[in-house]
């Protein structure tokens, strides 16, 4: 009888635990609640084709200059670097983005939301984590 009450007591205990981390939400969950945007298929080929945005990773400690070409071409190179990171990405029918990063994730596509909020375009996971926002956008190919 004790070790029922227990292993009730137990389970009782990790539904509440599971209720809180779900309630907490994501950061995806959390934009869209404080008036985020997402950004349809079109909106998202709109605001980044043919354009070089700069992206703030995270937390926005590190600056990476990134460049959507209109042949599906991707170039990266971090703000004070000298290295260049090249790739594709290609705007899904889904309303995401979907990037692959040569010699890092070949053959693999990692896909992203993107959010709008004040005019900021906000990239996040597909598991809703928080993947970093652009502070800026220029036309062409600046790197």
């Amino acid at each position: 009888m004790a070790s029922k009450l227990l292993i009730g007591s137990l389970a009782g205990l990790a539904m509440a635990g599971l209720a809180t981390i779900a309630n907490a939400g994501s950061d995806l969950e959390k934009a869209l609640a404080a008036g985020a945007e997402r950004l349809t298929s079109n909106e998202i080929a709109e605001r980044l084709t043919g354009k070089t945005g700069l992206f703030l990773v995270g937390g926005g400690d590190k600056r990476i200059m990134i460049y959507y070409g209109e042949n599906n071409e991707l170039v990266a190179k971090p703000v004070g670097g000298d290295s260049v990171l090249t790739g594709f990405y290609a705007v899904t029918d889904r309303d995401t983005i979907c990037i692959g990063w040569d010699k890092k994730d070949l053959p693999r596509l990692r896909c992203l939301d993107a959010l709008l909020l004040d005019g900021v375009v906000y990239k996040y996971n597909t598991d809703g984590s928080f993947s970093g926002s652009y502070e800026k956008f220029e036309d062409g190919k600046i790197l």
